[in-house]
This record gives structure tokens, sequence and C-alpha cells, in this order.
């Protein structure tokens, strides 16, 4: 198979080689109108850039007369054409691709008197009178950013349960080990005196395996391995499944070559059986099939690292009280519009609509089913609209000026406990506040979680029916605080528990 492959590769190389260099011999002409091959800026970048003819630039960026072999030449800074693409970290390596394979690297930071310029000889070209003649490429194909170091917060992640394990932005994978890999489009046909001439269409993709990426990674497939995308992609790593280099983001296609998921944030590697989307069926079966009402406390911001160590550390004693909680995965991005649209719906954003600062849901959510089935509910929290549901949350604000309306949260939800809904939902915010200001493990974020003890201790007390306790995401922690939105063990692992209201726990 490798080599029916490589031979299929080969032979889709030679044609487009002949297509390319055939139609640069033909209809190239140069700056006059002719054929320009485009250049392209990827890699680390915010947004590629295709860059096909000096006018098409210099309604972009300012041109500037340089010598270059005693001839005065048009040329544009790199730096400017690099930094219009966007750098999405501080630090970062500049590759310049020949058509011929000859790369060439640099500083970004050295790019002050480097400069882009085309010829009708030597195609796209970079020049430098600083730098070594070596960095003054020819016929340019594609210029690459590639950030100098990790960076969690942007990038591909591969993590476990309780480990950061590895991480590579899309500029660093150009370094890997790689495959070219023709991608099937299609196939189209047409009848010419009464003959059928069909052609299929393939596209090279730069693809790999996630064992491709490191060396000492071991991946068992057997287990429940998580793919999760910046626009709301989900579902399992395959074996056979690859991983296809695009530009400046990572795309994953399953095994069958069907399916696609789009700018991966990263793997989740021995992932729990469980998620945060398991409290929608759970509410539902509760209260449809055996009657029950049930509440359900969110707590924002609370990650089963800081439920650990809250537990152990004496900060929650009404928690330690209860069963251990259960380890579920939060959704990307682990932010609470996301993470609170993954519990209310018991889908993913891809299917929820919510993967960013969204608040309309494409899909009813557990308040308009209930609804529908003459349950009554109600949502309490903090001063500010989430989401967009099919009921009129009770908002609360800091009235008495604490410095946090998790006060009022609870005196509101103790107002409502005893009216008879069926499902009643509470989200209280300072453990995530304080997590941001302090971090997620600070004492001040943890005197936050041993309030928040005593709320759930009062509230599952004076509760009849189920109590969910669960959380939207988690908090990594940050050198002046905390933070979360990234793909990190840290944010994507939640406690989940159920138990029943009323009941004495020691």
């Amino acid at each position: 198979m490798a080599k029916k492959i490589s031979i299929i590769v080969a032979a889709v190389l030679v044609l487009s080689a002949f297509a390319f260099w055939g139609q640069r011999a033909l209809n190239f002409t140069g700056p006059d109108g002719g054929f320009i091959p485009p250049l392209r800026i990827t890699g680390d970048v915010e947004a590629c850039l295709t860059l096909r003819s000096m006018i098409q630039a210099a309604d972009t960026w300012e041109t500037k007369r340089i010598k270059h072999n005693n001839q005065e030449i048009d040329a544009l800074r790199l730096h400017d054409v690099i930094s219009t693409a966007g750098l999405m970290t501080g630090s970062n390596k500049i590759l310049m691709v020949g058509r011929n394979g000859f790369v060439a690297e640099i500083d970004a930071d050295t790019l002050a008197e480097v400069y882009l310029m085309f010829s009708a000889s030597y195609g796209w070209s970079v020049l430098s009178h600083r730098h070594p003649r070596s960095v003054n490429v020819k016929d340019i194909k594609e210029i690459i950013v590639v950030a100098s170091e990790n960076c969690w917060s942007y990038g591909f992640n591969v993590i476990r349960a309780d480990k950061n394990i590895f991480n590579i932005t899309p500029g660093q994978a150009y370094f890997r080990t790689a495959t070219l890999y023709p991608h099937f489009e299609g196939r189209s046909a047409m009848i010419h005196d009464g003959q059928v001439y069909e052609t299929g269409v393939f596209t090279l993709k730069r693809v790999f395996e996630l064992c491709d990426l490191c060396d000492l990674l071991e991946v068992n497939y057997n287990n429940r391995n998580l793919i999760m995308g910046a626009t709301g992609g989900y579902g399992l790593l395959e074996e056979g499944g690859l991983f296809v280099l695009k530009g400046n983001h990572i795309n994953y296609i399953s095994a069958d070559r069907k399916h696609e998921i789009e700018k991966v944030r990263g793997v989740l590697l021995d992932a729990p059986a469980g998620s945060i989307m398991d409290h929608y069926s759970d509410v539902l079966r509760y209260i449809l099939d055996y009657n029950e009402r049930v509440l359900t406390i969110l707590i924002d911001g609370f990650g089963y690292h800081q439920y650990l160590y809250a537990i152990e550390n004496g900060y929650a004693p009404f928690l330690a009280s209860l069963p251990k909680a259960e380890m579920v995965t939060a959704l990307y991005r682990p932010i609470t519009n996301v993470g609170l649209a993954a519990i209310i719906t018991g889908k993913p954003p891809k299917y929820s609509g919510v993967y960013g600062r969204h608040r309309d849901l494409r899909i009813p959510s557990l308040f308009g089913v209930l609804q529908d089935r003459g349950k009554e509910t109600v949502f309490i929290g903090g001063g500010i609209r989430i989401l967009n549901k099919e009921i009129e949350p009770v908002l609360n604000v800091d009235h008495n000026k604490s410095g946090t309306v998790d006060d009022e949260i609870f005196a509101s939800a103790l107002e409502h406990l005893n009216r008879g809904y069926d499902f009643m939902m509470v989200h209280f915010h300072n453990v995530d506040d304080a997590g941001e200001i302090y971090g997620d493990l600070h004492p001040e974020t943890m005197q936050a979680m041993k309030t928040m003890d005593g709320y759930l201790a009062e509230l599952v007390a004076n509760w009849s029916g189920r109590v969910i306790i669960i959380a939207d995401h988690g908090m990594h922690s940050l050198p002046d605080g905390g933070g979360h939105g990234c793909f990190r063990f840290e944010d994507l692992l939640v406690p989940y528990l159920v138990v029943e209201g009323g009941a004495h726990y020691e």
C-alpha cells in the first residue's frame, strides 16, 4: 500500500511539474501582464497571504527603489509583508522556500533591510545586503513563519487527563515528518463523438499521523482519544486518520477520508468516558422518566485539579463528604459560552453553533424541551445574559458591593428553591473571577471555593430531588494570575457529581 501511494505521489508530482513549468514557459511575460507565480506567506500567522504581483502589492505596501547588480529595482520590505499576515507569537524564524527545494532561514527580528522583489528571470526573490549571500533565495514559492518557542495558547496540543504532553505550531510542523498525499477531490466527465472522457482531480496534501509529531508519543487507538477543533469540530481519533497541514492551521481527516475536523486545537488521549454534555440526557431522564425534580449547580471555572486540591487542603469540607466526583471533559473552546451551551443542549459546538463568544443557539436547550413537556424551569445567574435561551433568566447584580455577585445569586436561589420548579439551574461565578485574578490554586481562589462549598451544602440540604454539581471549564496558572480557553488538561477536565437533595452527608 505504501509503495502504491508513493508511485501515485510521484506521478502526480511529475504531472504537476510539467503543467506548472509548461505554463510558466508559455505564458510568463513578467510584470507587464503575463503569468506571475503566486507567493504564499503561511505558517504561524493570523491570516495566510497570497501575493501575485508587484502591482497588486503596491496597493498594500510601499515599494522602495534599491540597488542590485548595478541597477535600481522596485522592492518590498519583507517585514511589511509578513507584518500584514500577523505574527502569532513574539519570537519567530522566517523560512524562504525555493521551488528547487532550497530553504534559507533568518530571525524575524533581523528583517529591517531584507527586501522582496520580482523579476522575469528569477521570479520572487529575497535580497539582503546584511545577511550572507545564501539568504538571497531565487524563485521562492512560499515564505513560512515559524514560532521559535512552543505556545500552548496557540497551535496543536496533545494532552492527557492529568498532563500536557506536547505542543507544536503549524509553522513548526513544517519541520516534522510529513507525506505528500494525493487527496481525491472528485471526477468529471465529458462525451465527445460518443466517447466518454473522464478526469480525476487530486490535491496534494502534506499529512502526518499523530505519532509522527513525537517519537516518544504512544497512542492506544483502542482508547477514547478526542479531537477538538476551533470551529466546533469534535470527534474521535481513528487508526488511519490523518492530520493535514494547511497553511496556518492543521486539519484532521477520518480514516475513510469522508469526515474532516478543521483547525484542530489538539487531541485528548485516553479521555474520560463522560463529558459535560451528559448533563442534558441525565436531566431529561430524571425528570421525564423518573419524575424527579433536578437542581443543577454550575460552578464557573472549576477544573478537576482544583476540585482535588480544594478537598485535599480543607477548602471544600462539604464536597469532601460527598461521593467522589466523576472526571468529565469540557469542550473546546473552554469558556463559559461554549461550556454552558454544551451543558444545556447535550451537543458539541458544531451543532449548538456556540464555539466562541456566541449567544444564539442553533438547537433547542433543556429549557425549551422541558417547557414543551409542560415542565417549569428557571435559570438563575449573574448580571449578564450569556446565552439566549427559551426562558428569561433571573439575573443578579452586586447590590451590597461585596465584590462578588455570588451572594446575591445564592440568596435568589434560596428564594426560588421551593417554588415548585421541575428544573432549576444556578450559575455561580466567583471561583472563576478569583481564579483569573489570583490563579487557579491561589489561597484567594480557594477561599472563594470555600464560600462556594457552604452554598452547596445549604442548597443540597434544602432541595427535594436530584442535585447535579458541574463546571463549564477549568483554569490554568499564568505568571500574573490564571486563565482558561486553551487546549490544556487544566481547562478541559472538570468535576461532575450527582447526589440526592435533602440527604445528610458526612
